[in-house]
């Protein structure tokens, strides 16, 4: 599947969802989102088309296939997991665009985990 682009990412949950059938014994329960390019470069010499670049795989990204699965993570009460970075919380030289978006993913994870609990996503059973 190609994150970056959203045809590919809603022929990819069509595709699973027709293969799954709607069987309650074969339920979608979890998505991982894993897209990344670490960039390590000084931020003074770093292009903002490059910054945006990275936004686009690292952050925008997941936002798109968490929007597109939802219907079916709803449906079977299931999980989404962001695979974020140490960038999140440390934060080295030269690797302030990791580092910022690492934290965007931290902080939308938590915040819209709290939106999903009470539609059963991602609970704990």
């Amino acid at each position: 599947m190609d994150v970056l682009s959203t045809d590919s990412i809603a022929h990819c949950a069509s595709h699973i969802e027709s293969v799954l059938g709607g069987d309650r014994d074969r339920p979608l329960v979890g998505v991982v989102n894993n897209a990344g390019y670490c960039m390590i470069a000084p931020m003074e010499l770093t292009p903002d088309a490059d910054v945006r670049r990275i936004f686009e795989l690292d952050f925008w990204a997941y936002v798109a296939v968490i929007r597109t699965f939802l219907p079916l993570i709803k449906r079977n009460k299931g999980r989404f997991v962001n695979v974020g970075s140490y960038g999140g919380y440390v934060n080295p030289p030269l690797w302030a665009p990791y580092c910022a978006l690492k934290a965007a993913i931290e902080g939308m994870t938590r915040a819209w985990r709290l939106e999903l609990m009470p539609f059963g996503v991602g609970r704990w059973p």
